[in-house]
């Protein structure tokens, strides 16, 4: 596999020809750890009873506005459990999506492309690396981003109601606070595509992105940007379908299919991500290195 570096926009155009011809290698892993991880998200809300608080805010929020803040905890608790408990199972079935995802569009490109099954067994086996990776990586980008953003609230409360010229620099101040965490989400974005292409051990993936994203971290971060602004317009449509099943069905019949619809389309759309973000992680490495070889099967 020999790659030379190339405009977004090609990598883009790519990245949809690519999809195409391998959606349906995609589908299946993308189905068969988002459906389970989907329905187990909600016999998480309803063994926890999280449910019951989500109901209560929608049909008596009065009744919230009267409880101590002692007893809003413990009656919000569960909720925020079900949701911790909900983002790790997305965390873990987007990373394996990613991991199958890289798999298939490399071996493609190596003019050996790998079944279905295949990209899965190909997942399970960097399954642990790429999600310990992830996790390292998550910690400090989630915490630098939530100080920013909590610093940020003070100058925005002061400033808030003044004119479009404070409005902007508030924005800018935003960008400003944020900037930290949006370094460590870019230096670290291409842990999943090391892993997978290139199995190191985690330390060194960790390494290993950063470096390949120095010096393109801008042009990085504008382009997942953009492909996650794309996977939210997608998540949109899927809403736009959801919605309608779940008020036409009889009790909670269609809610429960709306749901699952929307769990698995969500996947695929994890799947789509993904993609381009391969082509992209080749893209830097045909910079760096000049051309892409061959990675470890």
């Amino acid at each position: 596999m020999h790659l030379l570096p190339r405009p977004t926009s090609v990598i883009l155009s790519d990245a949809t020809r690519t999809l195409g011809r391998n959606v349906r290698r995609l589908i299946a892993p993308s189905l068969i750890v988002f459906i389970p991880g989907g329905i187990l998200s909600l016999a998480v809300f309803r063994w926890t009873g999280a449910g019951d608080f989500v109901n209560l805010v929608f049909e008596d929020p009065a009744s919230l506005q009267t409880l101590p803040p002692e007893a809003l905890m413990e009656a919000a608790a569960p909720f925020f459990q079900a949701v911790a408990a909900t983002i790790a199972i997305q965390v873990f079935a987007s990373v394996f999506v990613f991991l199958a995802c890289h798999r298939v569009v490399v071996s493609e490109l190596e003019g050996a492309p790998v079944t279905s099954a295949g990209s899965m067994r190909f997942a399970l086996r960097r399954l642990f690396p790429a999600m310990t990776a992830v996790v390292v990586a998550a910690v400090p980008t989630i915490a630098a981003l939530l100080a920013g953003f909590t610093l940020w609230l003070g100058p925005a409360s002061a400033s808030s109601g003044g004119s479009a010229a404070v409005s902007l620099v508030g924005l800018l101040l935003l960008v400003v606070f944020l900037a930290p965490g949006l370094w460590l989400l870019t230096s670290f974005s291409m842990v999943t595509a090391v892993v997978a292409t290139e199995g190191p051990g985690i330390a060194a993936a960790l390494a290993r992105s950063l470096r390949l994203v120095r010096g393109r971290r801008l042009q990085t971060l504008g382009y997942l940007l953009l492909v996650g602004l794309l996977g939210g317009v997608a998540v949109q449509m899927i809403e736009l379908v959801a919605v309608p099943v779940a008020l036409a069905g009889v009790g909670g019949t269609g809610l429960f299919i709306a749901s699952v619809l929307g769990i698995g389309l969500q996947g695929l759309i994890v799947a789509a991500i993904a993609v381009p973000v391969t082509l992209w992680y080749l893209d830097l490495r045909a910079r760096l290195e000049g051309v892409v070889s061959d990675g470890p099967g």
